[in-house]
């Protein structure tokens, strides 16, 4: 899918793995992220599972380290979802909400890393609501696309270099000011002492 949002200038590899946690998806992936260099960019979408067993120290360890360890690459975070499978009071998406913020707190810390926020709109999502539909999916690739796209524009982007005009310096008088105000000098009064 995201094949069709990006030209063929780029390589897409990935690592997926239904139901597992952070800790194995950085088992398996190790080995391609540090092949990884300064012009790549590496997408992190994890944590769902691990949250769910309420493990959110483990999570944003793992996280963490993926992040310092790979500062010789783009790194992307994206937030957790909603999980619509589950009751509006459960203590999961309340951990999310603030582990999403622990996420973006890390990526303002890191110049390296840059953290997507996505929508959290229902109809993204399947009937069930832990995953994305084929709509949900689309987005999130897209916003995935545009981030990529913004941060090689913000690359490339070279500061524009503006000429110095040296001031004629031979006269010795000071510049002439005009000005449209009506000055008035001040006075002394007696009673201000």
């Amino acid at each position: 899918m995201i094949r069709n949002l990006v030209s063929n200038n780029f390589e897409i590899c990935s690592v997926l793995k239904s139901g597992s946690s952070s800790s194995q998806l950085l088992e398996m992936a190790w080995q391609e992220i540090m092949k990884l260099n300064h012009d790549d960019f590496l997408i992190i979408c994890s944590g769902t599972n691990d949250l769910a067993i309420n493990k959110t120290t483990l999570v944003f360890q793992n996280i963490l380290n993926m992040v310092t360890k790979n500062n010789h690459t783009n790194n992307i975070l994206v937030n957790i979802p909603y999980r619509y499978d589950m009751a509006d009071t459960n203590t999961v998406n309340d951990g999310t909400e603030k582990f999403n913020k622990r996420l973006e707190k890390l990526t303002k810390i890191s110049p390296h890393a840059s953290f997507l926020k996505t929508e959290q709109n229902r109809k993204l999502y399947t009937r069930h609501g832990l995953h994305y539909n084929r709509l949900g999916k689309q987005y999130l690739f897209h916003q995935i696309g545009l981030m990529v796209y913004s941060l090689l524009e913000q690359k490339t982007t070279c500061p524009r270099s503006v000429g110095w005009n040296k001031p004629d310096v031979s006269d010795d008088k000071p510049p002439n000011r005009a000005t449209t105000q009506n000055r008035t000098l001040p006075v002394a009064r007696s009673t201000d002492f």
